[in-house]
């Protein structure tokens, strides 16, 4: 444990340089998703290690600032995000029924068992995202992904299905079979 202290101690000033490193991009980002948007700019820096007792109160000033702006941003967000599935429910619930009644038909037919038929579909998912128009992140998001705060979006999901290999030939004459489903049960086939 003391050969430990005894590096921490050697260390300081490039820890201390790290943690200002990190604070700095961590303003930066903040500003981009709007926490400082009524300051004025030059408000908005982190006081270099060392700090003396003003720079020290301005750390919590900007800390404080973030903390606090997060739960608004959460609530602002979540509601964002349950009327984006509100909305969505319906075409999500009708794909999937959709998704279950073209499976049935493959499989009553005989063209093979459950698991080529996800092959099948996994293949033509993948060709879905691998298509280039992808989800645009905002500044904010993608400024998150960038300090590797959030998960990798969608949107990156393109280059990922690109490095993925469909292992359906587009040879395969399942290709060409025709199925039909019922759109919201007004009796129109696809």
């Amino acid at each position: 444990v003391k050969e430990i202290l005894d590096q921490v101690r050697d260390n300081l000033d490039e820890i201390f340089g790290k943690y200002d490193e990190a604070s700095r991009e961590l303003l930066r980002i903040a500003r981009l998703d709007g926490h400082f948007a009524d300051w004025d700019p030059s408000e908005v820096a982190w006081p270099e290690h060392p700090a003396d007792v003003t720079g020290l109160e301005k750390r919590d000033r900007l800390i404080t600032t973030i903390y606090e702006g997060i739960p608004s941003r959460r609530d602002s967000r979540l509601a964002e995000a349950y009327d984006g599935y509100r909305h969505a429910m319906g075409p999500y619930l009708g794909a999937n029924c959709i998704f279950l009644d073209v499976q049935r038909q493959f499989l009553s037919r005989g063209a093979g068992d459950e698991s080529e038929f996800l092959q099948l579909y996994q293949t033509v998912y993948l060709e879905a995202l691998g298509r280039d128009d992808q989800i645009p992140l905002d500044a904010g998001e993608a400024a998150l992904v960038e300090f590797r705060v959030a998960r990798a979006p969608l949107s990156h999901a393109q280059s990922v299905a690109e490095k993925i290999q469909p292992q359906a030939a587009a040879d395969d004459p399942r290709w060409s079979d025709l199925y039909s489903y019922s759109v919201d049960g007004d009796g129109e086939t696809k």
